[in-house]
C-alpha cells in the first residue's frame, strides 16, 4: 500500500502541469456545458447524417465540409449534443497539453511556464468555446500543434497536422497559410532552402481542401446557406459593430492578455534583458499579423466573436510572458509564489 501511493505521489509531482490543466479546464468549461449557437445545428444535421438518421440535403455549404468532428461525435452510442460537448472538452484539453512544450520553446522557467499556462486555461475562451457545439476546439488543436511543428522544423508533421486541421474547418488552412507567406515573402532570416521547403508543406493540406469539396459537392445535393458566406458585405460590418455580445466576446477574448502586456511594457524592469530568440519571434509576428487580417476579414464577412481571438493566444501569451516577467512584481511576489504551487523539488 505505502509503494502504491508513492507511485501514485510520483505520478502527480512529474504531471502536476497536466492535471492542473485538465482539472481547470473541465471546471471552466462545465457552466456552458452543451451550449447552441446558430451554427451548432449544422454541426448536429452532419453527425446525425453520418449516422444515417438525415438525408444529405438538410446538409448546408460550408458546415459540410467539416467533417471530422461531426464525424467522431456519430460513433459513441450517446446522444450527439453530449459526444459533441465531451469531444470538444478533450480536444481542449489536448490542445493545452501541447501548449506546455510549445511554450517550453520561449521559456526555460518553470515559473513562467506556470504563468503562461494559467493565462491560457483560466480564460473567458475556455468558458465559452470548449465546451460548446462548434468546431473551434479542434481549429485552437489544430493551429497550436501546426505552429509547434513549424517552430522545431518538422515540416512533415506540420504538414499532416494541417492536412487534418482541413477535415475540422477550412479557416486553419488560411491562417497558416498566411503565415507562411509572410514567413517566404517578408522575413529574409529564412534560407532558400527552408523556404522551397515551407512551400511544399502547404500542397498537401491544398489538395485535401479541394478533395473534400469536390468529393461532397459530386455526390450530395448540398443546400447553399442562406447569404453569401466569406463575402465582403457592409451589413455585415455594421451588425458586427453594433452587436454587444460580440463586442463582449471580443474584449473579454483579448483584454486580459492586452493589460497583462501594458502592464509589463509600463512597469518593466530594465536590468532584465532576456527576450525571445530572434528565429522564434519572426514566427510569433508572422502568427499576429495572419491573425489580424483573417479577423478583419471574418468583420466583414462573418462575425467578429471572440472565436478568432483565441487563435491568436499562442503568438501573444509568449510575447505576454515575456514581457510581464520583467516586472518587479513577477519577480517579488508571483514568482515565489509560483514556486509554492510547482514545489521546490520539481523536476
Amino acid at each position: 500500500m505505502t509503494n502504491i501511493l508513492k507511485i501514485f505521489l510520483l505520478f502527480l509531482k512529474k504531471y502536476r502541469i497536466y492535471l492542473l490543466i485538465s482539472l481547470f479546464t473541465i471546471l471552466i468549461a462545465i457552466p456552458r456545458f452543451g451550449h447552441i449557437t446558430p451554427d451548432s445545428i449544422h454541426y448536429i444535421n452532419l453527425a446525425k447524417f453520418f449516422r444515417g438518421t438525415i438525408e444529405a440535403e438538410k446538409l448546408k455549404d460550408p458546415f459540410c465540409y467539416r467533417i471530422l468532428i461531426p464525424f467522431l461525435s456519430s460513433l459513441p452510442p450517446f446522444s450527439l449534443e453530449l459526444n459533441f460537448t465531451i469531444i470538444n472538452i478533450l480536444i481542449t484539453i489536448i490542445a493545452y497539453f501541447i501548449f506546455v512544450p510549445y511554450l517550453k520553446e520561449f521559456t526555460d522557467s518553470k515559473e513562467e511556464l506556470y504563468f503562461g499556462i494559467s493565462i491560457l486555461v483560466i480564460s473567458f475562451p475556455t468558458f465559452n468555446y470548449s465546451s460548446g457545439l462548434l468546431t473551434d476546439p479542434g481549429s485552437f488543436l489544430i493551429i497550436i500543434t501546426s505552429l509547434y511543428f513549424l517552430i522545431k522544423g518538422r515540416y512533415f508533421l506540420f504538414s499532416l497536422v494541417l492536412s487534418i486541421g482541413v477535415l475540422i474547418r477550412e479557416s486553419v488552412l488560411f491562417m497558416v497559410l498566411g503565415i507562411l507567406l509572410l514567413l517566404i515573402i517578408k522575413y529574409r532570416s529564412y534560407s532558400l532552402k527552408e523556404k522551397i521547403k515551407m512551400s511544399i508543406t502547404i500542397i498537401p493540406p491544398i489538395i485535401v481542401f479541394f478533395l473534400v469539396r469536390i468529393i461532397v459537392s459530386s455526390n450530395f445535393n448540398i443546400t447553399p446557406y442562406s447569404r453569401n458566406i466569406f463575402i465582403p458585405s457592409l451589413s455585415i460590418l455594421f451588425n458586427n459593430l453594433t452587436d454587444p455580445i460580440y463586442w463582449t466576446t471580443f474584449l473579454l477574448t483579448l483584454l486580459p492578455l492586452l493589460i497583462l502586456y501594458l502592464i509589463g511594457v509600463k512597469f518593466k524592469d530594465e536590468s532584465y534583458s532576456v527576450e525571445i530568440p530572434q528565429e522564434k519571434k519572426i514566427i510569433i509576428q508572422a502568427t499576429i499579423q495572419a491573425n489580424i487580417i483573417f479577423f478583419l476579414y471574418a468583420i466583414i464577412t462573418a462575425t467578429m466573436s471572440g472565436r478568432f481571438i483565441w487563435t491568436l493566444y499562442p503568438a501573444f501569451i509568449p510575447i505576454v510572458v515575456n514581457s510581464f516577467r520583467k516586472t518587479n512584481f513577477f519577480k517579488k511576489y508571483l514568482n515565489p509564489l509560483l514556486k509554492i504551487i510547482i514545489g521546490k523539488n520539481q523536476n
